[in-house]
């Protein structure tokens, strides 16, 4: 370090030095270190850094200093350092080596150095050779680190590096392609490659100096006291710092209770000598923030002292000033809690005051006495470590141990950068750190490739409160904070973004097409963190093709039979691309296609080409372009929803066109010069089609001095515009002139028109205007001003493709005889004309029509007027109070919309109200008020009817109703006909109607009412007409299954894809970094254990509503039932349920039905369906069994013994029959009969026991005569079993077995039979292990 205070500890260095020998081993040092732990180090560790650990070698250390030579020194020009490059060794002892040339092996800080070094020494005395430079990861896997302890930031990695090997934990930079590996890149390797020599090269200079930053409202450091911390009558204290302010009190240090110490005071320093501050000396100079310096203060008591800056003097201290309190004041905080208060405080005030904290940072602090004639250190903060939440004393010894303990100050370079190893994520891999102490700081980069399309980070860290692999159901303070950097490195009070989106312990953020090469993440823990786990994620997309590989577009020239497929099964577009060159300013730019078969999507981009499959992440949802208001105008869509005095924004960023077929357009408007790339793509086919680029130029006519002239009856365009261009046009009206008419004609979007007499309309001065929708206005009146009319044509959005005509008619007189005149489908009808008061009365009839929604629309002339209508079908529009009727069996549903609501918590319920309306109105609400049920407020909103919700877009309120109050034969209470208006100013006026049987409008009755006078009107009816489903078009049935795809295609892939861990389960984390969040796990997880396994996942989507829906989306808005029934559907379906009218056709009506009430016959979860899943239901493939209590493979329900194995029973009866044989044998024997009749009784009854038992199911004959009885005396010979002996043996459970063997039930054991004829036992009873066998003399067979 180059400033002073080095100086002073020098000595004490040197004579470290001479006591210690060099040593290859450093002290380990636990890289979290517990908070309040003690450090042991020396002044040697200021100089050697325990970044890096190592293996004493086997040499003496001075026979590797002598072995290893230096080859070559050079001057680095841009750092002004020395470097030497060593003779080839091993890394341990390139770097020994250097520390004793006082150096570290070379720490490379940006691309420049790394060429320098290369250039200067790779191939020196033109030799080839490989470079050891001072990274490596030998202390922690995968944490690198410079020798001299400088974060690891700068990298520059060959292909495919590091490989992490075992014992590849040392970095060089290569001189020769080594396979994929090129030159000057770094390479990971074992400490002493056998196959080449690496040189390493030397850095002279200190190492890595490390700061602390204060926050100036709670940092500090505080130290226990000691006696060493008692001056001798003499105090010298030094700092380097640097103050982001000067404003106020900042203290660097002071001793105990308002005891000695040095601090700043609006720039100037201030000593401490006594309690009171305002009689402390201070300097006569002050620094400068934002700037490094060294300031100091000299007391020898009693004598006086001085005040240093930068080494300089800045002012004397008197002997009056000159004193050092020992800091006991007694303050009162101290007094009163009873503490020593005697520690030492760097960063704020003494203990006496928790205030007047340091804002910036703080280099080092040295504390000295004078001792024989020299100032001797006693105490010095060099904050070597670079980490934890523990600094020691630079002077701490064998016999002395001073630790301080940082409380909230950040670790930072004297740059103000944060001190963190920078770690690599790699993609969509997961990094865990264990055992992070409170205040360490975690550093983390993402390098993205030059086409990314999005990216997104999770993090998660445990404290130890939460238990558990799958506890993730906590939503708590988070134990670490979280900032990015685009492109640099954040620290806490630098950076480019906060993570704040916080999820159930995930803290997370994503981006979309970003900016940034490398996005860098700064974790600060707030916490001691057993655990912390981070994972990055981005995808690439393709990279485009250059300019020279797309077709240019010119203007006005037609590029022709252009054809693209897509091969059958491939799910991405197939593209072409081509671009457009524009030089001049455009006032539009329009992208055509026409012509062909097929269908052809456009999407234009004045930034990169775009490849549409990544569609999602340019904005591009579901299949149809996603456009905020201000990129994308739509004619509805501004009708309904615009402010004219929030004109629209015609920048354009991606614009798209996905109109069926090849017919598409793209206009883009205020186009400024650049490139502008199109990307032409279809997912199926699109053949000969043309594509065709036309360019509209800025007009001559921006400005009003260059009005065009119109002349009479001819068209003028077609002319483009856009909000903000204004175009001027005049016409000379000649005396006499009847009427005049200005018309556009032919565009789209939206155009206005405004005439002034003689002098130039603007928006908010014109004597005639339009108000029409869309880009068709007109203006006419009779009797115009002979002289000159200006005409001011502009847009609150685009337009394109008008023509303007100026016209000369006959003068048109309104006849009107009170009889309501039809409207039909967008015809206006001109020229109405009214005094004030008057009605005019018109109808549409929409008695054969299929129609929802109509709007009736007026505008031009002049006064003022409003819109009614009247119908019982009409249930709602905006603004219009109006009421929806469904009067359906015994209930009926209103809807309003009301101008104003407010919650009641007195009567529990929304009071709504109308700012203005007639006593009809007043009096059908009244009467609808009677029969409502209001909303009982809770927690989650209303629980009862009705529903209200403010639209703030419109500025008005929905509520619903439902009331029930039928006499059982229709409601009693029926609306037949109300009012609604329109909205608006004069004569612009629009009334939009909803419609709710849309299949019976009927007839709507228009009412236009003149407020004032008005005239030269014209009025417009517009509606959309459904097609009715026609049972003859067989070309509307879509029924080729080929493109039908099952519920579960692609699902195993899916599921292998979201298990990152491949264990066979989904868990929490895996699910939300897939999208997912708790709910759907709730919803998936059936079993309740928090993790998704792929039959949970299969059941999930294959339900039957989700099949009906694949059904309706692939196979089009009908199907035929045979086609249906050929499906290959998981769930049991009928087609003819679904087929409501029986005419043989599948509707998505009909299906949607069905839908609601189907039932899911598929769950591989619970094969059976009963309702208990597989592995609780011991008979999965049984719907009728669930259980079976006595273990004996019969189901309880089937089981006339549940409780009881079927074994012991049939044995119990067994038993009970041999005992009745028994007697009945006793009995014969005793009965006067005959020995022979005795003879065929007992032959009876061993038959029917033989019989009963099973035992052989072909009995043998019975012996003519008595079998002589066993002799049971012991016989060497070997018994033949039962099936040798003629004779049969009848064994019934008598036999010696050994029942705690697992070992094979005795032949002669019964079980139960099953539907099947196979016999069933458990063996031993109640051991739950079962046996089986297929007839009874075969042997038993464990399950």
């Amino acid at each position: 370090m180059s400033r002073s205070s080095v100086k002073k500890i020098n000595f004490l260095i040197s004579l470290v030095l001479k006591r210690r020998q060099w040593n290859y081993e450093c002290p380990f040092i636990q890289p979290t270190m517990a908070k309040g732990s003690r450090i042991t180090a020396s002044a040697l560790i200021l100089i050697m850094l325990a970044s890096t650990c190592f293996v004493a070698p086997s040499q003496a250390n001075s026979e590797i200093l002598d072995e290893i030579e230096i080859l070559h020194t050079a001057v680095n020009p841009d750092n002004n350092k020395t470097y030497h490059l060593l003779s080839a060794s091993s890394w341990e002892d390139a770097a020994f080596k250097a520390r004793s040339l006082d150096g570290y092996l070379t720490t490379i800080d940006d691309a420049d150095e790394n060429t320098w070094v290369y250039d200067t020494f790779a191939d020196f005395d033109n030799q080839s050779r490989h470079l050891w430079i001072g990274l490596n990861d030998v202390q922690d896997e995968g944490m690198y680190r410079w020798h001299d302890g400088t974060p690891f930031l700068y990298r520059n990695w060959g292909a495919d590096q590091p490989t992490g090997g075992e014992d590849s934990d040392y970095v060089h930079i290569a001189s020769t392609n080594m396979g994929n590996i090129m030159p000057q890149t770094w390479n990971d390797l074992e400490n002493n490659p056998e196959y080449f020599p690496v040189y390493g090269v030397v850095e002279i200079g200190p190492g890595a100096d490390f700061s602390l930053r204060f926050d100036g409202h709670s940092d500090h450091i505080v130290i226990d006291h000691d006696a060493g911390l008692m001056p001798n009558g003499s105090l010298s204290i030094e700092a380097t710092i640097k103050t982001t302010h000067l404003e106020g009190i900042q203290f660097i240090t002071m001793k105990g209770d308002y005891g000695w110490g040095m601090y700043l005071t609006d720039g100037y320093i201030g000593y401490a000598s006594e309690y009171s501050l305002s009689k402390h000396p201070t300097s006569n100079s002050s620094i400068d923030e934002d700037s490094w310096h060294t300031i100091g203060v000299e007391i020898t008591e009693g004598v006086g002292g001085q005040f240093t800056i930068d080494g300089e003097p800045a002012g004397n201290i008197s002997a009056e000033d000159a004193s050092i309190p020992n800091g006991d004041f007694g303050s009162n905080d101290c007094f009163t809690s009873g503490d020593a208060c005697d520690e030492l405080y760097i960063g704020r005030m003494g203990a006496g005051c928790d205030c007047y904290h340091f804002t910036g940072i703080i280099d080092e602090v040295l504390i000295a006495q004078r001792e024989d004639g020299v100032w001797t250190p006693m105490s010095s903060w060099t904050f070597w470590e670079g980490e934890g939440g523990n600094t020691g004393d630079a002077l701490n010894n064998d016999t002395m141990d001073r630790v301080g303990i940082i409380e909230g100050a950040d670790w930072v370079m004297p740059d103000g950068s944060v001190v963190a190893q920078a770690i690599e994520l790699p993609n969509h891999e997961y990094v865990f750190i264990e055992d992070i102490q409170e205040g360490d700081t975690l550093l983390f980069y993402a390098e993205l490739g030059d086409f990314t399309i999005m990216a997104d980070i999770y993090m998660w860290a445990w404290a130890g409160e939460h238990e558990g692999e799958h506890d993730y159901y906590y939503d708590e303070e988070l134990p670490f904070e979280a900032y990015v950097g685009y492109d640099r490195i954040p620290a806490p009070w630098d950076s480019d973004l906060e993570l704040s989106n916080s999820y159930y312990g995930y803290i997370y953020e994503d981006w979309v097409w970003p900016e940034a090469d490398v996005l860098w993440f700064s974790v600060v823990a707030t916490t001691d963190i057993e655990e912390f786990e981070i994972i990055a994620s981005w995808e690439e997309g393709e990279a485009p093709p250059s300019i020279d590989e797309m077709i240019e577009l010119n203007n006005g020239v037609a590029i022709t039979s252009q054809s693209m497929y897509v091969e059958r099964g491939d799910y991405e577009a197939t593209l072409e691309y081509y671009y457009v060159n524009v030089t001049d300013a455009l006032t539009e730019l329009k992208i055509q296609t026409y012509g062909g078969k097929g269908n052809v999507d456009l999407v234009v981009s004045h930034t990169a080409p775009i490849n549409p499959n990544y569609g999602y992440y340019y904005g591009y949802y579901g299949g149809s372009p996603y456009y905020e208001y201000e990129y994308y105008y739509d004619d509805m869509d501004y009708n309904t929803h615009h402010n004219d005095d929030a004109p629209y924004d015609t920048e354009l960023s991606n614009t798209w066109s996905t109109g069926r077929g090849n017919n598409e357009d793209i206009n883009l408007y205020d186009v400024q010069p650049g490139i502008y790339y199109i990307t032409a793509y279809t997912y199926d086919k699109a053949t000969d089609f043309t594509i065709i680029a036309d360019f509209t130029y800025a007009p001559i006519n921006a400005d009003p001095s260059t009005a065009i002239e119109l002349q009479p009856g001819i068209a003028y365009g077609p002319l483009s515009g856009y909000n903000g261009l204004n175009q001027y046009f005049f016409i000379d009206v000649p005396a006499d002139t009847e009427r005049l008419e200005v018309q556009l004609a032919n565009g789209i979007g939206e155009a206005k028109l405004r005439l002034r007499y003689e002098n130039t309309p603007t928006v908010s001065e014109s004597d005639h205007h339009s108000g029409a929708q869309g880009a068709n206005d007109k203006i006419g009146f009779n009797n115009p001003t002979p002289g000159k009319w200006y005409i001011l044509l502009d847009s609150r959005s685009v337009f394109s493709g008008v023509e303007i005509t100026a016209s000369f008619t006959d003068l048109y007189v309104w006849n009107y005889d009170g009889t309501p005149l039809q409207l039909f489908n967008d015809e206006p009808i001109e020229g109405l004309d009214a005094p004030a008061g008057e009605e005019m009365y018109f109808y549409v009839d929409l008695t054969d029509e299929n129609v929802d929604y109509l709007r009736i629309e007026t505008y031009g002339g002049q006064g003022s007027l409003k819109i009614g209508a009247q119908s019982s079908q009409i249930y709602g529009t905006p603004n219009s109070g109006a009421i929806i009727i469904d009067d359906d069996f015994d209930e009926i549903e209103y809807s309003a919309v009301w101008d104003e609501c407010e919650w009641d918590d007195d009567e529990g319920e929304y009071l709504c109200w109308m700012k203005d309306y007639d006593e009809y109105s007043e009096e059908m609400i009244e009467e609808m008020m009677e029969y409502l049920q209001y909303c009982e407020q809770s927690d989650y909103g209303c629980e009862t009817e009705p529903y209200c919700e403010e639209d703030t877009r419109s500025d008005v309120w929905y509520c619903i109703y439902d009331s029930e109050f039928s006499d059982g034969e229709g409601s009693s209470y029926e609306f037949t006909s109300y009012d609604i208006y329109s909205y608006g100013q004069g004569t612009s006026q629009d009334l939009e109607i909803y419609l709710y049987y849309y299949d019976e409008a009927g007839r709507i009755d228009i009412t236009v009412f003149a407020e004032n006078d008005f005239s030269d009107v014209t009025i417009v009816a517009v509606w959309d007409e459904y097609d009715d489903y026609d049972d003859e078009d067989e070309d509307d049935w879509y029924d080729d299954t080929d493109e039908f795809f099952e519920c579960d295609r692609d699902l195993e892939d899916r599921f292998a894809s979201t298990d990152n861990n491949d264990d066979g389960f989904i868990d929490f984390m895996e699910l939300f970094d897939d999208g997912g969040d708790e709910e759907i796990l709730k919803e998936v997880d059936q079993n309740g254990d928090l993790l998704i396994e792929y039959g949970e996942m299969l059941a999930y989507f294959c339900t039957c509503e989700s099949e009906l829906w694949i059904v309706e989306y692939t196979m089009g808005s009908t199907i035929k039932t045979e086609s249906f029934d050929l499906l290959p559907l998981k769930n049991d379906f009928s087609s003819d349920a679904i087929d409501l009218d029986n005419d043989g056709v599948l509707t998505d009506d009909e299906i949607e039905e069905h839908q609601e009430n189907c039932k899911t016959t598929f769950n591989p979860m619970d094969r059976d369906n009963d309702g208990v899943l597989n592995d609780n239901d011991k008979f999965p493939d049984d719907e009728n069994e669930q259980e079976d209590a006595d273990g004996d493979g019969i189901g309880d329900n089937a089981d006339f013994a549940p409780s009881v194995a079927n074994d012991i029973v049939y044995g119990a009866g067994g038993a009970m029959l041999i005992v009745l044989i028994g007697l009945l044998i006793l009995f014969l024997r005793t009965g006067s009969n005959s020995r022979q009749r005795m003879d065929e009784e007992w032959n009876k009854q061993d038959a029917f026991a033989e019989h009963m038992l099973q035992l052989n199911m072909d009995a043998p004959e019975t012996p003519a005569s008595v079998p002589q009885a066993p002799d049971l005396s012991p016989n060497d010979t070997e018994i033949p079993s039962y099936q040798q002996s003629e004779i049969p043996i009848y064994d019934f459970g008598g036999a010696d077995f050994d029942l705690n063997q697992d070992e094979q039930p005795p032949s002669n054991l019964m079980g139960m039979m099953d539907a099947n004829g196979r016999e069933h036992i458990e063996y031993p009873s109640n051991s739950g292990k079962l046996w089986h066998r297929d007839n009874p003399d075969a042997p038993w067979t464990k399950d």
